[in-house]
């Protein structure tokens, strides 16, 4: 009230510019008599272009419903505050969004008569919405990424603060694959270059594993790739025929991007089947993690590969029968830990 009534603020002085919105000062009639200096900094203008002026030569159509609304309180009809959402353009041409509100408070005595006040409040929320749409856009991207290592159900519970999330899968299929002598290929290499090896590779290795909806990739290390087949879903036998014909895609992609760009590097993979612990670890930053035997198994199938070749255990090769990839058989030396012959494709 004491903004809209101080004779001060008719004069143009500056006595709430301390006000962060933008604000003018006009009678009933739409003549301006007052802004302040966050006003004319949200609008790149200065006091004696506006005052005097009738705020219909500056608003545009779409703050029409505040004029009709400055004229029921000029009637008498109404004097409750109203705001409208809009987009503003200032004299350097850069659009803003605003909320613009229009506030009355005339007493009885003074309703009808044009020396009357009313204030058009202006809140600049270009910097606020833009906050508010990178935050919807993370978000997506959490969710996403969380959906696209979980199931939605679990990916909504960690969204909603639950991180108490583990469980037991009794058989699952484990991939790794590795680059043979990756280090050496790249040691004069700048990082750079190193980087858009990996990602030339592992780019393509996740658009073959996402043909599958039962491969969940897990993460990557280094040089190395991890993904499993099998984790929320209860047919081993199909998660099983998935994991090795995406290995088998993978090393057509690394065949072709060495064909592209002139590379020699050779690809490895190990794939076992058998039970896991998952679940989620840590609070501030949680990462979907597994846990098992079934994992140390894989990374030594995956070491006593070849070149090229992907070394199944017999627990896998059991149940891709139906594929008739005619695996060879790895003679030698018996590898600590794995149960049953292990097989080349």
């Amino acid at each position: 009230a004491s903004l809209l009534s101080s004779d001060d603020n008719t004069k143009g002085t500056t006595m709430f510019d301390f006000i962060t919105e933008g604000v003018l000062i006009a009678t009933l009639d739409g003549t301006i008599v007052a802004s302040n200096r966050s006003y004319h900094e949200m609008f790149s203008n200065q006091p004696e272009e506006i005052i005097g002026t009738n705020i219909l030569n500056i608003f545009p159509s779409t703050l029409q419903p505040l004029v009709d609304s400055m004229n029921k309180i000029k009637s008498g009809q109404s004097t409750q505050p109203m705001s409208i959402d809009t987009i503003l353009v200032n004299a350097d041409d850069v659009e803003m969004n605003v909320k613009v509100t229009l506030v009355s408070n005339p007493s009885n005595n003074q309703r009808n008569r044009k020396s009357t006040l009313c204030a058009f409040l202006f809140t600049d929320k270009t910097e606020l919405l833009m906050m508010q749409n990178e935050l919807k856009r993370e978000k997506l991207r959490v969710e996403s990424l969380l959906e696209s290592m979980l199931p939605q159900h679990m990916a909504m519970s960690i969204l909603h603060g639950n991180s108490d999330v583990s469980f037991t899968v009794d058989k699952c299929c484990i991939l790794q694959a590795d680059f043979v002598s990756f280090t050496t290929f790249t040691a004069s290499m700048p990082a750079t270059k190193v980087l858009f090896i990996l990602n030339l590779y592992f780019d393509m290795f996740d658009s073959e594993i996402s043909q599958f909806s039962s491969i969940t990739k897990l993460k990557t290390i280094g040089d190395s790739y991890l993904a499993i087949s099998g984790l929320f879903n209860d047919d081993i036998e199909k998660s099983a025929i998935d994991i090795v014909s995406a290995a088998l895609r993978m090393m057509d992609a690394v065949t072709m991007i060495n064909q592209k760009y002139d590379f020699s590097l050779h690809l490895r993979i190990g794939i076992y089947t058998g039970p896991l612990i998952c679940g989620i670890i840590g609070k501030e930053k949680p990462l979907f993690e597994v846990f098992g035997q079934a994992i140390e198994l894989t990374e030594t199938l995956e070491m006593a590969s070849l070149p090229d070749k992907i070394h199944i255990s017999q627990s896998t090769a059991d149940l891709i029968h139906s594929m008739e990839l005619n695996p060879t058989e790895r003679t030698g030396e018996i590898i600590n830990g794995i149960v049953g012959k292990t097989w080349f494709i």
